[in-house]
């Protein structure tokens, strides 16, 4: 599985009034090479030592000021020694070069939008767009006279650079990856009102799902009169979620922490005749060995803990439900649909029974702690990761003691593969700013 990672290797060239060739980078592994280029409005060309061919995404600007353009070349030829070069006369401009890995092989464009904005303004948006796809990779870039920009929305500046008298304009780039689809429209700032242009563009990921894997678990029951409970130590090294199912008497409220100090996120419970369950979860964890998660409150608590990777890293929950049975051998979750195709479920129970419960619909106990009078609540928990997205109901089961069950059962989205910046993502003060054709944006 791939993590978006930040650049880790900058440069910067000369910067003239006709354009200028980088000094060379190293492009192995990358599918999508992204040039920004801010300057004054005049025809050019665009190219690279390795005979790739560019298209333009979009080019907007105030009048015959500033201009910001945007280029790519999909399944480039790279490799070390890779330079970048424009050619116009008159142009003024400041170039940025970078590299991504993980964009779509066939037809990564999506679109792209853009607006002028008049001196009399020291910020400009860029425009609102919706990506055709989740997990797209987004640039944008501004064109100023000015210098100290800045961005919000989320977006990562890979680099700008201040405007000089009579040798470039300024400018910057900054790009995103975004979660599930949604509107975006983020605002450059800068130093002192200036006229501006700016584009943004999205760039569709490929779509290759990560495996979801059950790295570690572990589960406890309180024993010292229903205060309190620690589970045993578990590994829990390469996790990019925990999830955990607390079972608990309604008399008292659980707290969960666990000793990385990470932050945790209650689903909705259930919860009849002193039987209470809830889901909790904690994103992008602190993970390693000797972990372990405590529950504090007076009420007769018991854990279950999964370690899991290959689950989305911005947003991972997705959908939930729950059911409760008063006296009685078995007890549905409810109905889960997942948004995406492949998905993590989990589902957990809390009983008051002497005996452990089954379940059906496939899904595999990670955890189980039986009911123990004045010590603890029962509680079961369990995971299924399918690959063909369907809903899910599954039914909890136990063979004797009729008794109160209450079940929750939540869905969280499985990573999928996106564009990420490779190491090599270089920026230069120095480019031709224009091309040979324009493209028709289309907005959202």
């Amino acid at each position: 599985m791939s993590i978006i990672n930040g650049p880790l290797v900058h440069s910067s060239g000369a910067t003239g009034s006709t354009g200028a060739t980088t000094a060379a980078i190293d492009t192995t592994g990358a599918n999508l090479l992204v040039i920004f280029v801010s300057h004054v409005l005049s025809e050019g060309t665009v190219s690279d030592n390795k005979g790739n061919i560019w298209k333009v995404a979009g080019e907007y600007g105030y009048s015959a000021n500033q201009h910001a353009a945007l280029f790519y070349c999909l399944n480039p030829v790279v490799g070390i020694g890779h330079t970048f070069s424009f050619s116009a006369n008159g142009t003024y401009p400041c170039i940025f070069v970078a590299a991504f890995g993980g964009v779509s092989n066939k037809m990564p464009f999506d679109f792209s939008t853009g607006v002028d904005s008049t001196g009399s303004t020291s910020s400009v948006a860029t425009g609102s767009m919706i990506p055709d796809q989740d997990f797209s990779l987004i640039i944008t870039g501004i064109s100023n006279n000015k210098s100290t920009f800045s961005i919000d929305s989320g977006f990562t500046i890979t680099d700008q650079i201040a405007a000089n008298a009579g040798v470039n304009v300024g400018g910057a780039m900054a790009w995103f990856i975004q979660g599930i689809g949604a509107s975006v429209n983020p605002t450059w700032s800068w130093s002192g009102p200036g006229a501006s242009g700016a584009i943004i563009a999205a760039f569709k990921p490929s779509t290759t799902y990560a495996a979801i894997k059950l790295l570690a678990s572990a589960s406890a029951g309180s024993t010292n009169g229903g205060t309190s409970v620690t589970t045993p130590a578990i590994d829990t090294t390469g996790a990019n979620i925990l999830v955990a199912s607390i079972s608990w008497n309604e008399a008292g409220t659980p707290a969960l922490t666990d000793n990385y100090s990470n932050v945790w996120t209650a689903l909705t419970g259930q919860a009849i005749g002193g039987n209470d369950i809830k889901i909790y979860y904690a994103k992008q964890p602190k993970t390693g060995t000797g972990h372990t998660f405590q529950v504090t409150g007076n009420c007769y608590p018991a854990i279950c803990v999964g370690a899991f990777s290959g689950v989305d890293l911005s947003i991972p929950f997705d959908v939930q439900n729950g059911g409760t049975r008063a006296s009685d051998y078995y007890v549905a979750t409810g109905s889960v649909t997942p948004a995406a195709p492949a998905a993590l479920y989990i589902t957990a129970l809390s009983i008051n029974a002497h005996n452990f419960p089954a379940i059906d619909r496939g899904f595999v106990i990670l955890g189980s702690l039986d009911y123990n009078a004045g010590q603890n609540i029962g509680c079961v928990m369990a995971y299924l990761t399918p690959q063909d997205g369907p809903t899910k109901s599954p039914t909890w089961t136990w063979a004797t003691n009729w008794t109160n069950g209450a079940a929750a059962i939540a869905v969280f989205r499985q990573w999928c593969a996106r564009a990420s910046p490779l190491p090599s993502i270089y920026r230069a003060s120095h480019v031709l700013s224009s091309y040979r054709e324009r493209p028709r944006p289309r907005g959202r």
